[in-house]
C-alpha cells in the first residue's frame, strides 16, 4: 500500500515534467521504476505495476491544464498515463472490491529493449460488464462532465466522468461524445475529502472504426457513489459488444 502511494505520488510529479523527447518519456523515468522493482514493486507495464493494476487504472487529468491531449506518437496503451501530454492526478482512497478480473496483460517493447524501454505496444484483456450506448455532456450548472443514457441530449445522468482529452473546459467533448461505454473497475473508499465516502470508480471507453469488436481504446474514468443502473442488468451489454461474443471478455488497448 505505501509502495503504491509513494508510485503515484511519483507519478503525479513526474508527468508535470517537460520531456525533451516525447517517446523518452517512460524511458527517462527507468532508473525510479528499476529502485522501485527491487522494493517489491512486481512487473512493470508501461508506467503501472502488475501487483497493485487495477488501483494504478485510476488516474485522471489534472482539470487545472488545456489542452489536454495524448501523445501524438505512440509511447503506451490508452489505459496508461504515459499517453497522455499533461500532468495527471490519482484518485485518493483505496480499493474496496474488485469489479473485474484480469486475465493477460502485455507491454510490447522494441527489439533488444528490457521492460524498461521504449514501449511500442500492449493491450489489457478483463473480464467485466459493459454498458454500452453512453453520451457524455458538460453540465455548465455544475461544473462538470456527466455520463448519462438517452442519446447526445442525455436526460438521464449516471455518473460523473472526466475526459482523457479536451481543448478547454467547455470545448469540443460538450454536447457531440456519444456512442460510449462504461466498465467498472472497483469499489472505492475515496478520500479526498475530509470525511471518506464509498463510490464505484471505472473507465469510460470508445470503439474506434477499424477495431476489432470486444477491443476499445480508454476514453476517460468515472465515478458514482450510488447508481441503480449499473445494478440493472438490462443496461448490461450484450454479447456482440465482448471478444468474439465471450460473455465478459473485453480487450483494452
Amino acid at each position: 500500500m505505501q509502495l503504491s502511494l509513494a508510485w503515484h505520488n511519483l507519478v503525479m510529479l513526474y508527468s508535470r515534467q517537460n520531456i525533451t523527447v516525447e517517446q523518452d518519456q517512460l524511458v527517462a523515468l527507468s532508473g525510479l521504476t528499476i529502485l522501485f522493482a527491487q522494493q517489491g514493486g512486481g512487473d512493470y507495464l508501461a508506467g503501472l505495476w502488475k501487483p497493485t493494476l487495477l488501483s494504478d487504472l485510476l488516474w485522471e487529468d489534472s482539470a487545472y491544464k488545456y489542452p489536454r491531449r495524448r501523445s501524438l506518437t505512440y509511447r503506451a496503451p490508452s489505459w496508461s498515463w504515459a499517453s497522455m501530454d499533461c500532468p495527471v492526478n490519482y484518485v485518493l482512497g483505496r480499493v474496496m472490491s474488485n469489479r473485474v478480473t484480469i486475465l493477460d496483460v502485455n507491454i510490447q517493447t522494441m527489439v533488444g529493449s528490457s521492460q524498461w524501454g521504449r514501449v511500442i505496444g500492449g493491450y489489457l484483456r478483463l473480464q467485466g460488464k459493459l454498458f454500452p450506448n453512453l453520451s457524455v455532456v458538460f453540465r455548465r450548472d455544475l461544473e462538470r462532465f456527466s455520463l448519462g443514457k438517452g442519446g447526445i441530449n442525455c436526460t438521464i445522468p449516471i455518473a460523473r466522468c472526466i475526459p482523457d482529452e479536451r481543448d478547454h473546459q467547455e470545448g469540443s467533448v460538450a454536447n457531440i461524445e456519444s456512442g460510449l461505454l462504461c466498465l467498472p473497475l472497483v469499489s472505492y473508499m475515496n478520500t479526498s475529502r475530509a470525511v471518506g465516502y464509498s463510490c464505484e470508480l471505472g473507465l469510460v471507453l470508445s470503439h474506434e472504426g477499424g477495431q476489432s469488436r470486444g477491443h476499445y481504446r480508454r476514453w476517460g474514468i468515472f465515478e458514482v457513489e450510488h447508481s441503480e443502473f449499473f445494478e440493472d442488468s438490462g443496461n448490461q451489454a450484450s454479447s456482440e459488444w465482448y471478444v468474439n461474443g465471450e460473455e465478459g471478455i473485453i480487450v483494452i488497448i
